[in-house]
C-alpha cells in the first residue's frame, strides 16, 4: 500500500482498538499495569526524542512506532481475537512460501506472471538476489521474506509441540515448504534464530510440564538436524545459510561487514550517552541501519531509551513463562498453541534483534506486538468464559472413579 494509506489505517487501527479496549475491560492486573507503564514511557522517550532528531522525518516515524505499540497495549486486553489472527498470519504466511517455491522452481514463468504485477524497483530486486541464488519471493528483501515465513513456521511448530493437531501428511509437507522457502531466503540469522527459539520453545513447555527438559531439547535437534539433511539432500541449494555461517566463521568475521556500522553505533553512543541523537539519526549519518536493534536504542536514544526496550522484552517475557507454567496444568493444547507461537516469536525477535532492523520494520514490530499480547490477553478475561468447562475436564476422570 501507498505510505499515506498504511499510516491512515494505523492511526484509525488504534482509535478503533482504544474504544473497544474502553468498552469491554473490566479489570486491569498488574502485569497489564506495568506493560502500560513501560511501554507509555518508551513512546514518550521516542515521540521526545524525535522532536529533536536530525533527522528530518524523526517525528514521524516515532509517531508510527508509538502507534504500532499502543496496538499492542489494546490487544493485550481483549481476548477474544488470537484465533483468527493466527489464521491470517498462517495464511499471509503460506501466500509468500508459495511465491518464494514458485520463484525458484519455474523462474522463468514467474517472470511472465507475477514481475508484470509487482512494483518494478522489486522486480529488479528479486533478479538481483536470483542471481546471487536468494529467492526474496514477491518482496523487495531476503529478510522480509524470511520473516514472513518464520511466521507460519512458528504457527506450525506450535501446533506440533502442543499436539492441538494430529500429525498429518500436509502438515509435515506444509512444514518442510516452510523450512526449505526459509533456506531458500539465504538468510543465517533467519536460520539460527528459528533453530534457537524453537528449542527454547520445546525446553519451556517440558520444564513447565515437569517433563524431561534434557531429552525433549536432544530430540528436538535431533529432528531438526534430520529434516534439514533430508531437505538439503534433496535440494542441495538450500543449504546456503550454512554454508554462509560456517564460511564466516572460519574467516573470523561472522557478523561480516557490518563491525563498522556497530562500531559507528557505540562512537555516537559514547558522544551523547544519556538521551541519544535523536530516532532516525544513525540512518542519516550512514545512509542504513545500524543491523543491531540494542546499538540503534544506544545511539539514538541512550542509555534510557536501550533501558525501556529491554525492560519491555524482558517483561514480556517473563509474564509469557508465566502463563505458560499457569496453563500447563490444564492439559489444553489450544491455550498451548498460542502459548507456543508467543514463546517462538518473542525469542526469534529478541535474537534477531541482535543482526536486523526489526524495530524499524513495521510489520515485524507488528508481530511481535500480537505474540507478546497474547499471555496478557489469557492471563485476564480469556480464561472465564472457559473455566467451567476446563474445571469439567480436568475433573471428569476422577469423578467416574468417584472421587
Amino acid at each position: 500500500m501507498p505510505k499515506n494509506w498504511q499510516n491512515s489505517l494505523l492511526i484509525i487501527a488504534d482509535i478503533g482498538l482504544a474504544l473497544y479496549s474502553i468498552l469491554i475491560i473490566r479489570k486491569i492486573k498488574p502485569a497489564h499495569i506495568r506493560l502500560i507503564f513501560l511501554i507509555a514511557a518508551f513512546m514518550l522517550m521516542l515521540i521526545v526524542s524525535g522532536i529533536y532528531s536530525p533527522f528530518e522525518y524523526g517525528l514521524k516515524s516515532a509517531i508510527l512506532s508509538s502507534s504500532i505499540l499502543a496496538i499492542g497495549i489494546f490487544m493485550s486486553m481483549q481476548s477474544n481475537w488470537i484465533e483468527n489472527c493466527l489464521r491470517c498470519l498462517l495464511f499471509f504466511s503460506i501466500i509468500h512460501s508459495v511465491c518464494t517455491l514458485f520463484l525458484f522452481v519455474f523462474p522463468d514463468l514467474f517472470k511472465i506472471i507475477v514481475f508484470p504485477v509487482l512494483p518494478n524497483e522489486i522486480s529488479v530486486e528479486i533478479t538481483w538476489f536470483m542471481v546471487h541464488d536468494l529467492y526474496s519471493g514477491i518482496t523487495d528483501q531476503i529478510a522480509r521474506n524470511a520473516f514472513y515465513i518464520t511466521v507460519g513456521i512458528a504457527i506450525i511448530a506450535g501446533n506440533f509441540i502442543s499436539k492441538y493437531k494430529k500429525y498429518s501428511i500436509f502438515s509435515i509437507l506444509l512444514i518442510c515448504m516452510l523450512i526449505l522457502t526459509l533456506l531458500l531466503t539465504g538468510k543465517r540469522s533467519h536460520t539460527l534464530s528459528n533453530i534457537i527459539a524453537f528449542i527454547f520453545m520445546v525446553g519451556a513447555f517440558a520444564k513447565m510440564q515437569r517433563k524431561k527438559v534434557v531429552t525433549k531439547i536432544l530430540f528436538s535437534i535431533t529432528g531438526i538436524t534430520l529434516l534439514s539433511l533430508v531437505i538439503i539432500l534433496i535440494v542441495p541449494m538450500v543449504g546456503t545459510p550454512f554454508v554462509r555461517l560456517i564460511t564466516s566463521y572460519n574467516e573470523g568475521n561472522i557478523i561480516g561487514d557490518r563491525s563498522e556500522l556497530y562500531a559507528f553505533a557505540v562512537q555516537l553512543f559514547t558522544q551523547k550517552p544519556i538521551f541519544g541523537w535523536g530516532v532516525g539519526a544513525f540512518s542519516l549519518f550512514q545512509n542504513i541501519g545500524t543491523h543491531n536493534v540494542y546499538l540503534q536504542m544506544l545511539c539514538e536514544n541512550g542509555i534510557v531509551g536501550a533501558i525501556l526496550f529491554i525492560l519491555i522484552l524482558i517483561s514480556n517475557l517473563l509474564v509469557t513463562l508465566k502463563v505458560i507454567k499457569i496453563y500447563s496444568n490444564l492439559n489444553n493444547s489450544l491455550y498451548d498453541r498460542y502459548l507456543c507461537f508467543s514463546i517462538y516469536m518473542q525469542i526469534f525477535y529478541i535474537l534477531y534483534c541482535m543482526s536486523g532492523n526489526p524495530f524499524n520494520d513495521g510489520f515485524i514490530l507488528i508481530v511481535y506486538m500480537i505474540a507478546m499480547s497474547i499471555p496478557y490477553a489469557m492471563s485476564g478475561n480469556f480464561l472465564k468464559p472457559h473455566r467451567r468447562k476446563i474445571i469439567h475436564d480436568i475433573r471428569e476422570p476422577n469423578d467416574k472413579h468417584g472421587v
